[in-house]
């Protein structure tokens, strides 16, 4: 993890400006083919959210800025992020769970199962530690497609993880398609790291075996 120097920070008044905002965050949707990732989910005997979970986590670990975060007067850039994700629970009640990413597939597979299995046995919300900012905030819809999503933060405590979901898969003659939502601190983040994001996500899921590991 490194300090940003605010002096010399090519954001500096990007993130003067935006920090002074009541609601600072900004979300954009986009559409992406997730064909390719439906077949290597179903070929390798993977599960289709630890695939899309492990490339997300992927994407935004190839963009400084969806790395970077806010402590309270410092700005830090964190080596790396990892997924902090939503499993379905007892009684239809939602639960949070994590993963450890390093870029090592088999071992992420087994983690995200295992840690999903006691999630799911947890009888009260699991909230973590309070002090990491490490994390990418990531949830699923797989019952809905959507253009449009707006996710909670901490306003008055500068929250700047980003919150990443997706929907329902859709299918469109031999391809499928599924709604991607991008939620970020504009003091961090712009649109075009939002379109950044979005293009790698797209080529690493026309060719997920390009960026796993198995």
């Amino acid at each position: 993890m490194k300090i940003i120097d605010l002096k010399t920070w090519s954001r500096k008044s990007h993130f003067e400006f935006f920090t002074g905002m009541d609601y600072p965050h900004f979300n954009v949707c986009f559409e992406l083919d997730v064909t390719a990732v439906q077949s290597f989910a179903k070929e390798h005997g993977i599960k289709v959210f630890s695939v899309i979970l492990y490339l997300s986590s992927h994407a935004a670990n190839c963009i400084p800025e969806m790395k970077t975060r806010i402590r309270g007067d410092q700005v830090v850039e964190h080596e790396s992020v990892h997924p902090a994700f939503t499993i379905m629970g007892k009684d239809n009640v939602f639960n949070y769970c994590r993963a450890r990413f390093d870029g090592d597939g088999p071992r992420f597979f087994r983690e995200v199962e295992v840690n999903t299995d006691k999630a799911r046995q947890a009888d009260s919300l699991d909230l973590g530690d309070p002090y990491r900012d490490d994390w990418l905030y990531i949830t699923s819809l797989p019952w809905i497609t959507f253009s449009s999503i707006q996710h909670p933060i901490h306003v008055s405590r500068n929250d700047s993880i980003p919150r990443l979901s997706w929907g329902r898969i859709s299918q469109n003659s031999d391809t499928r398609t599924m709604p991607y939502s991008f939620q970020a601190h504009h003091g961090l983040v712009d649109g075009y790291h939002a379109g950044l994001f979005a293009q790698i996500l797209q080529e690493t899921f026309s060719r997920p075996e390009s960026s796993i590991s198995l």
